[in-house]
Order: structure tokens, then sequence, then C-alpha cells
């Protein structure tokens, strides 16, 4: 009930302001009409005129929720570490990729020297 109490705050509040500030960031407007949205109980039209936005942008809102809604709770340490020796597998990589150069260089110095043939 938390989120219809702010979704009417705003409705109320919010968009009415006439001394040009706003209460709620722009962040905050897209996740609340995303939630409106996804809970269903009133149309994207009626939506988009309580938020003030067009009612594409509140199906596009809904859908970036619904689409990013598993990040919010997957294991961001284990992420982490995965990146982590993804990026040292790759110098490593790097490393010998190098070292494969430099003795393709004294190998067959004139061949890979600009200008060298």
């Amino acid at each position: 009930m938390l989120i219809d109490e702010e979704v009417q705050e705003y409705g109320q509040e919010g968009q009415d302001s006439t001394d040009g500030g706003c209460k709620w960031s722009w962040r905050s407007l897209q996740g609340a009409d995303a939630l409106a949205a996804l809970k269903g109980d009133k149309t994207l039209g009626e939506l988009a005129s309580q938020f003030g936005v067009h009612s594409t942008q509140n199906s596009t809102w809904k859908q970036r929720l619904l689409e990013g809604a598993p990040g919010l709770f997957e294991d961001r340490r284990r992420k982490q570490r995965t990146e982590e020796s993804n990026q040292q597998e790759l110098f490593e990589q790097i490393g010998r990729l190098k070292m494969e150069v430099e003795w393709l260089k004294k190998i067959y110095p004139a061949r890979l020297t600009p200008g060298g043939q």
C-alpha cells in the first residue's frame, strides 16, 4: 500500500507544484509510474495523465522494470568476482600475445618491421 500512497501523493503534489519545485526526482517518477503500470489498476492513458508523460513512455518504463527486476536480486559479489577473473584472463592473454609478437619479430625481423621487405 505504500506504493499506492506515493503514487497518489505524486499525482496530487508533484505535478501540480506551482513553485516549480518537485519533491520527486525523475527516477522516482519513472519508478512510481512503472510500478503503477505493472500493478494494472489504471489504464496507461490514466497513468499518462496522472504522471504527465506520454502513454508510450509508461509502456517503456514498465518493460524496463520487468526486464531489470531479476538483476535487483542477483549476487553482485559473485558477478564482481567473475568480472575480475575475466579481466585477469584477458591480461594474461595480452601478455602471451605480446611475447609471441616479440618472438616473431626476432625470428622474422625484415618481414615484421615497417618498410623492411
